[in-house]
């Protein structure tokens, strides 16, 4: 979740990619977020966020977008 208390999800991500840079292209991140995605998309994608969702999810949806980005990277 992006607006997690102590480590939001943009901090977590970043350190993520920073500790696994020689293999960060396999790591496929999916955030979640309740406020409006154009404030987090920029940031986002800065963090290495590869998805970026919007609260409340949609399970059919969610999955699809998993399926994708896992396909992608096999």
């Amino acid at each position: 979740d992006i607006q997690m208390p102590e480590t939001d999800g943009l901090t977590a991500s970043a350190m993520i990619r920073a500790a696994n840079q020689n293999c960060s292209d396999n790591i496929i991140i999916i955030a979640m977020t309740s406020e409006p995605l154009a404030c987090y998309t920029n940031r986002a994608k800065a963090a290495g966020i590869n998805v970026l969702l919007q609260k409340p999810i949609d399970i059919d949806n969610t999955c699809r977008i998993i399926k994708s980005a896992v396909k992608r990277r096999t």
